[in-house]
Formats: C-alpha cells, sequence, structure tokens
C-alpha cells in the first residue's frame, strides 16, 4: 500500500492514532511494547528463486533476509530483500539496545513516542522525547524536539539517527541537527562491523543538545531579518535550480517553476506566515515539504501517511534540511538569490 504501513506492520504512538489512524494508541512504549517489533532477522545463504515458467534461479553469492514473525499469532518467515554477501543485518533490537546503553551513557531521561516498521517490516523507526529537553521555542513559535531512530532491512537506508522539530503551529517537521552534522555524523552502513559503528551514538546525543542551541539561535535571527518577496521568490528559483543543476542561461521546467510559485504562496499565506522575515521563508519550505505539493500531494499520487513517511525519511525531509541550512548561510543565500534572478518570474 502508498502509505507504507501494510499487512504484517506495527506502528505504537504514545501520541494518538497517528499516521492517519494506523497506529495503536499505547499509554506508554517499552520493551514489552515493542517485542512484536523485534523480530529476528533470518538470511539464506545462498539466495535461489522461481521463475516465471517454473525454473530454478541460483542467485550466486547473494542472500535472501528474512523477517522471522513466527512468534507471533499466524506469523511465517517473511522475504524482506536479497542482498550481496557483503550486507551485515542490523536487528531491530540492536537500536533498541544501543539507543538505551547511549543514553544511559549521557545520563538524559527519555520516553519513545512512536515506534513501528513500515514497508511490511522492511524499515524500522522509534521517535524519542528527551526529558526536560522536549519543547523550545524558536522565533516566537513553539517547537516540540525529538530525537529519531531508523533502519531497513532491504538496502534502502542506512542505520541513522537524528534530531527532528515539529512547529506546533502548523506540525511542520523538520529533520535537523546543525552542530551534530559536523560533529558526528552517525550513519551505520549494512556492512561488516555494523554493529560495533552504532556505539558512536554516545557522542551524537551530546552533540545533538548542542545543536538545538544553535537551532534555537538561528530561528530567532531568521525572525529578525527582513525578506522581500522578490527575494523569495529568487531564493526559492535558485534553490531549485541548483538541485536540478539547471544553470544560467536554461530554462527552469514547468514543475522547478510550480514549486517555486508555491513557496512564494506558503511565504505569503502559509500557517503563521506574512511574507515579511526569512523566517516565513523557513516556514514555508518545511511546510511546502511536510504536508503540501513537495510530498507529492499535487498529482494525488499518496496518501496523507505516505506523505508524512516521505516527510519524515524521504527526499521531503532531506529538502527541509538544506532549505534551512541554505537560507541560515547568509553566503549561500546570497548566491541563491542572484542564480535566481537569472530565471523568469514565475508568475509570467
Amino acid at each position: 500500500m502508498s502509505h507504507q504501513i501494510e499487512k504484517n506492520d506495527i506502528v505504537f504512538s504514545v501520541e494518538g492514532t497517528e499516521w492517519h489512524g494506523l497506529a495503536q494508541c499505547v499509554p506508554a512504549i517499552d520493551r514489552n511494547t515493542t517485542a512484536p517489533l523485534e523480530f529476528p532477522l533470518r538470511e539464506s545463504v545462498r539466495a535461489k528463486f522461481i521463475l516465471d515458467d517454473g525454473s530454478e534461479y541460483d542467485g550466486g553469492a547473494s542472500k535472501g533476509i528474512f523477517a522471522d514473525l513466527r512468534g507471533r499469532d499466524d506469523g511465517e518467515l517473511l522475504q524482506l530483500s536479497t542482498m550481496g554477501e557483503d550486507y551485515s543485518r542490523i536487528e531491530n533490537a540492536e537500536v533498541l539496545d544501543c539507543m538505551e546503553r547511549a543514553f544511559a551513557s549521557v545520563g538524559v531521561g527519555y520516553k519513545i513516542t512512536t515506534a513501528g516498521t513500515l514497508g511490511d517490516c522492511r524499515k524500522f523507526f522509534l521517535s524519542v522525547a528527551l526529558s526536560g529537553h522536549e519543547e523550545m521555542t524558536c522565533g516566537g513559535d513553539k517547537f516540540l524536539s525529538h530525537v529519531n531512530f531508523i533502519t531497513s532491512h532491504d538496502g534502502t537506508l542506512a542505520c541513522q539517527a537524528y534530531d527532528s522539530n515539529v512547529r506546533i503551529v502548523c506540525m511542520n517537521t523538520l529533520r535537523w541537527s546543525l552542530e551534530a552534522a559536523g560533529a558526528v555524523d552517525f550513519k551505520v552502513k549494512h556492512t561488516k562491523n555494523a554493529a560495533g559503528q552504532m556505539e558512536n551514538l554516545e557522542q551524537l546525543l551530546s552533540a545533538l543538545l548542542n545543536g538545538r542551541d544553535v537551532f534555537k539561535q538561528s530561528m530567532d535571527i531568521l525572525k529578525d531579518e527582513s525578506f522581500s518577496v522578490d527575494e523569495m521568490e529568487s531564493f526559492a528559483k535558485g534553490y531549485l535550480a541548483k538541485v536540478n543543476k539547471v544553470k544560467k542561461g536554461m530554462e527552469l521546467s514547468t514543475r522547478s517553476r510550480n514549486a517555486a510559485a508555491s513557496l512564494v504562496n506558503l511565504f505569503l499565506a502559509g500557517e503563521g506566515n506574512s511574507g515579511e522575515s526569512t523566517f516565513d521563508a523557513f516556514n514555508a519550505g518545511t511546510e511546502y515539504w511536510t504536508g503540501g505539493e513537495g510530498t507529492g500531494s499535487r498529482e494525488g499520487a499518496t496518501t496523507a501517511t505516505a506523505r508524512v513517511c516521505k516527510s519524515a525519511f524521504g527526499m521531503a525531509a532531506e529538502h527541509k534540511s538544506q532549505w534551512t541550512k541554505q537560507l541560515i548561510d547568509r553566503t549561500v543565500r546570497s548566491e541563491l538569490v542572484e542564480l535566481g534572478k537569472g530565471f523568469q518570474s514565475v508568475y509570467m
């Protein structure tokens, strides 16, 4: 299904029936709660395939990765992927174990707010609130902060941890760890010694708390900076040109022109926006790539829940992060504004 919560997936939340009614609301999430998500992973030594003509094909050095769901009622072995011989699996339970050790090491209390699998057990994720660090005010708006943990069992995602801030006024979610991105890169590939690399998480969590201070300072600065409609349009065109590798003298695609127009409209009239500051430009980008057309809503090709997934884990999340970083960097912002001026107005 396009929302990625499929037959064998379970999502728990302490906040309510999130994921558009598909999450199971529970009073608390602990290891007893997550037990159904901590299924063992199994792998075949050599992958074999049955072709549509009935013949058998030997996958050679590749191996099949399976979720062992036989501990559940009516559960079975579910094939998740076929990977190369160098692929190293990271169990969902290992992510939880590593998270618990890391929080104990830095001495910060926490509460798991959401946990689940997506894509028929191919992806696993957690959202965690840190005690005493759940909320902050930036640019006059309140943000709720979580640390997200994600991994996959089909090669689509490395094991990652990153900060996520939710702007309450419009529920915009932003992947954010400005300080930690430079200090500690916590992205563990599924290769040899993957489990050992996960221990770097302790360093990341310390850096994340510093990163939140940087985030707050950055947002307060953006709130005080004026930003005109013309600058917003030029920045949006420049950003999209850079992303799509469109150089001066070339034309933006219709898709990019429409995207730039939508971003300007959100700058002027998005939730809580007045079209006056760089903070409004930040909000426009996060809103566009959270629940707006930046997650596929214009084409109608995705459900509301799929947009949540893209906003948190996919390219939309990366766009929000890059859009914000380039707004904050005045030099880069000016370069993109100048680049954008070279393209035709989106309103012509």
